[in-house]
């Protein structure tokens, strides 16, 4: 599993992720006897991830750019 991140121009290299934790079972058997489980509190782990940039983006109008000049 895994998130897709976009991150703005000049927006540093670290990317914050949540990641869920999983919730017990219920231990009682449950159904019509009007017995409730016991309570529990949803929790998540925060994960910050170092981002590496390898290369660089193009984008058509660089290309063009590029283009011109060569043929100039």
């Amino acid at each position: 599993m895994c998130d897709k991140v976009s991150m703005p121009a000049n927006g540093g290299t670290t990317c914050r992720f949540m990641r869920p934790r999983a919730i017990q079972p219920p231990t009682v058997q449950l159904g019509n006897a009007g017995i409730d489980p016991p309570a529990q509190v949803p929790q998540r782990d925060i994960i910050d991830a170092q981002m590496a940039f390898f290369g660089c983006i193009a984008s058509a109008e660089m290309i063009l750019d590029y283009a011109y000049r060569l043929a100039a």
